[in-house]
């Protein structure tokens, strides 16, 4: 936090988007945010007015359109890396029980979901 405060401590140009915050206002995610210089840029990107005006009807208040599309990437990449995750233990698994010749029946593997399920919905609902 030292760095984050000696960055702060600089002196801005009247007007600038750092003197006109109210830093008593700022989360811990706006603070991470302003204080990480952003080196990189994507593409533009073109798109029908359909989808601005859909885009711009769901920001949340103090959102703007380039952190509502930079967490949409966010989201993507990792649910992406996630499927790929899935898709290799899959195929491992697959792999596996080629390799030993032991399967398991859809039957066995409902019935051991369904008792795992019965099981926490026991110790949470009582």
């Amino acid at each position: 936090m030292a760095v984050f405060r000696s960055w702060l401590s600089r002196p801005t140009p009247p007007g600038s988007l750092l003197s006109r915050l109210n830093f008593g206002t700022l989360n811990a995610s706006h603070l991470q945010r302003i204080a990480i210089m952003k080196t990189a840029t994507f593409p533009s990107l073109r798109v029908e007015a359909e989808l601005r005006e859909a885009a711009e009807s769901v920001l949340r208040e103090g959102e703007t359109l380039t952190s509502l599309i930079e967490t949409a990437m966010r989201e993507t990449i990792h649910r992406r890396r996630i499927q790929a995750e899935f898709v290799a233990r899959g195929l491992a698994s697959s792999e596996d029980a080629r390799r030993t010749g032991i399967y398991h029946s859809t039957a066995a593997v409902h019935g051991e979901l369904q008792r795992r399920l019965d099981a926490r919905r026991k110790q949470v609902l009582g």
